[in-house]
């Protein structure tokens, strides 16, 4: 089992388990809660009375530590499972909380890194699913924490889709810019639906695709508005929403441009309702929504409200497909 070549700084932890008893097949990504360099994460990790480990640590120069290899088990995680087969990575943050900012140098080599791990172990795509299901995974789902901080948490996602373009063979690059101004601006690609959601403290999110998570969980942040754009020909949308203090609100047939909900009036949006029109038989389009203090939903049909009415609970990441 090799190592990163991308590596520049190596200081191998106590901490570790070996060798890891699980085949890697998944990555998990950390984020080091300050603006560590690869030379003091590793300073963090050598004390044996730390109990803790990553394997890799990306700073915000974009450098490349590893303090574990590959072949063996990161104490990371906290879950002896996940990190038998996962590949973990602590990311620096050029600021500080809530946001948890990192660098563009850091993002671009996280997504160097993570095409580098999938190809020398086989991975042939991370698949983001939003839970443990998926083989891209962070740390609050397995512990009572924030980690991977809120940005890196948005950005999963993101990461997602460049190292598969990469992996595809459908970028000529692997350096992919994240834009730190306005990261929901970025070119997206023409698949089935696109979204987006504007949430609270973080405004506009970037755009997610075909079942793949907007929002953030486990920040007790409401979303507050969403902006769909159906990318299937001859498909029309039918939006509604409910608004805490409005109530209902029938948006009719949509366009790219329809904020369903509100902005800049502290308001959760608490329940969505769509239909597709002109879908080819045995189609229907689909809602998944992650709700104050009930987590997630099942897949939702068409026409059916997703969300909650009369309980003032906010809708906090959704998940929309056509299928």
């Amino acid at each position: 089992m090799s190592n990163s070549s991308l590596v520049d700084y190596v200081k191998i932890s106590p901490n570790k388990t070996s060798p890891r008893n699980h085949k890697i097949d998944r990555i998990t990504i950390h984020h080091m809660a300050g603006n560590l360099s690869v030379e003091t994460c590793g300073n963090v990790f050598a004390p044996s009375s730390r109990q803790a480990s990553a394997n890799y640590g990306i700073d915000s120069e974009g450098r490349v530590g590893m303090y574990v290899e590959e072949k063996d088990r990161s104490w990371c995680s906290s879950n002896k499972a996940n990190d038998h087969r996962a590949v973990t990575i602590e990311v620096a943050d050029d600021q500080g909380g809530p946001n948890w900012h990192s660098s563009d140098k850091a993002m671009n080599k996280l997504v160097k890194l993570c095409v580098d791990i999938c190809k020398r172990n086989g991975i042939s795509r991370l698949n983001y699913t939003g839970d443990t299901n998926g083989n891209l995974t962070m740390h609050k789902w397995f512990a009572a924490t924030d980690c991977p901080g809120a940005y890196l948490e948005s950005k999963f996602p993101w990461i997602a889709e460049q190292v598969n373009a990469i992996l595809s063979g459908k970028s000529n690059t692997s350096t992919t810019s994240t834009p730190t101004q306005n990261p929901g601006e970025r070119a997206y690609k023409e698949n089935r639906i696109n979204y987006r959601v504007h949430q609270q403290s973080y405004d506009w999110l970037p755009h997610v695709e075909d079942g793949q998570v907007a929002g953030i969980t486990g920040h007790t942040k409401r979303i507050e508005a969403i902006k769909i754009d159906c990318k299937m020909a001859g498909v029309k949308i039918h939006a509604k929403g409910h608004i805490q203090g409005i109530g209902w609100k029938d948006y009719g047939i949509i366009t790219s441009d329809t904020v369903i909900g509100t902005t800049g009036q502290e308001r959760r949006l608490e329940a969505i309702s769509l239909e597709a029109e002109g879908l080819p038989e045995g189609m229907d389009i689909y809602v998944r929504y992650h709700i104050e203090d009930e987590g997630w939903s099942d897949w939702i049909k068409g026409g059916i409200l997703a969300g909650t009415v009369g309980l003032a609970k906010r809708l906090e990441a959704i998940q929309i497909k056509i299928q």
